[in-house]
């Protein structure tokens, strides 16, 4: 989920943004059977504005009401102040994409029964 961090910056919109990502992140619960995958909130402009704890501490009892937690990914969108443009997007990336998981051999190799050939007889019996 993604939301803009100018909007959570402004004491006047925060409210009602974090209330609609929460209601949001309700029902994605509803349509996935089972555990939740992980969430992350994408927060924009890091830039200009680093997430307010205050907010934060919203978000959590806000998602906590529909039973979902998420991890808080905020990202740079531009370059003003100190931080660099881009600045989270390589933590974003490395928490979506985390570690490879291990390729399946392509093509087993299976014992060759007498008067069988293995082409046909290629994962029949698993």
């Amino acid at each position: 989920m993604v939301v803009d961090g100018q909007t959570l910056a402004n004491r006047e919109l925060r409210k009602s943004a974090i209330l609609r990502l929460g209601q949001l992140a309700g029902r994605v619960g509803a349509l996935i059977d089972g555990e939740l995958p992980r969430l992350l909130v994408v927060v924009t402009h890091r830039d200009l504005h680093e997430p307010d704890p205050v907010a934060i501490e919203w978000m959590v009892a806000e998602f906590a009401k529909q039973n979902v937690s998420f991890k808080l990914m905020p990202v740079a969108s531009f370059s003003e102040n100190a931080i660099k443009a881009g600045d989270g997007l390589a933590e974003l990336i490395q928490e979506t994409v985390g570690e490879p998981k291990p390729l399946p051999v392509f093509w087993p190799g299976t014992d060759l029964r007498s008067g069988m050939s293995s082409f046909l007889s290629y994962r029949r019996d698993q």
